[in-house]
């Protein structure tokens, strides 16, 4: 189990840098985002506590994907398709009904839609390296 809460640390970790970094490469490439990003109608101000969650997401994921690899080990999974079907399933749903829900820009979309495929991507590869 110690292998286990490593690899949802380091994963946890991991997604959050990756979301950090994604998120400021795209408003660099498209200072658009970084305009919607400050529309305090849409989006919280750092300074509210609920964005602590922000930051806390990337680790509640890593717990939940960290168990259900380990319970799949039997299954002797493949980290690429571990990660392929975490992204299909978390997601492009989640995308696609933030996109119909929300009026941001089809680019934000793209960018979240990027940030979860590499986490899931990086993330299911570090259960493969760390928990085996």
């Amino acid at each position: 189990m110690k292998k286990v809460s490593l690899a949802q640390f380091v994963a946890g970790l991991a997604m959050t840098v990756i979301e950090l970094v994604i998120s400021f490469a795209m408003s660099a490439i498209w200072p658009a985002i970084k305009v919607e990003y400050a529309n305090s109608l849409m989006f919280r101000s750092w300074s509210d506590p609920a964005m602590m969650f922000y930051f806390l997401y990337p680790f509640i994921l890593a717990v939940m994907l960290a168990r259900i690899w380990h319970w799949a080990l039997p299954l002797n999974p493949n980290w690429q398709k571990f990660g392929f079907l975490g992204f299909l399933t978390l997601t492009v749903p989640g995308m696609l009904i933030t996109y119909a829900s929300f009026q941001i820009s089809a680019t934000m979309v793209i960018s979240w839609t990027i940030t979860g495929f590499l986490q899931l991507f990086f993330a299911s590869w570090l259960f493969a390296k760390i928990i085996k």
